[in-house]
Parts: C-alpha cells; structure tokens; sequence
C-alpha cells in the first residue's frame, strides 16, 4: 500500500482535487467533503486503468513535501 499526496482547490463555489504523481486524476464536487469522499476511489480507478494498459503505478514520479 503506498500513500500519495493529493492537491484540493477551491473556485468559484466548487472543489476539485488532483493527484500531482497521476497526471490526469481529478475528482469534484460541491464540498470539501464530497472531493475527499472521493479520492481513493478516484485513485483506485486511476491505478487499475494504468494497470490494465500494463503501467506500473509505482514507476510514476513521486511528490515531495519541502518546507520552505
């Protein structure tokens, strides 16, 4: 099981989340609640996608937290 940081915006009344490592995956909604409801499910989706095109999900660049 890996973790993988996931980016939340928010503009004009809607929330959109994208994965910086999975080009492509996004998911949206109304509220905060409803993006974050759907990120694994999103990412698990993603995932079996790349897979099933024979991608290895872990070859996939890594996000890094920096402090600044």
């Amino acid at each position: 099981m890996c973790n993988y940081k996931a980016v939340i915006h928010h503009e004009d009344d809607q929330y959109w989340a994208e994965f910086p490592a999975f080009p492509g995956c996004y998911t949206s909604g109304t509220t905060l609640e409803e993006v974050r409801g759907n990120l694994s499910k999103v990412l698990r989706f993603h995932i079996q996608g790349l897979n099933s095109v024979d991608i290895d999900a872990s070859d996939l660049a890594e996000v890094a937290e920096v402090a600044v």
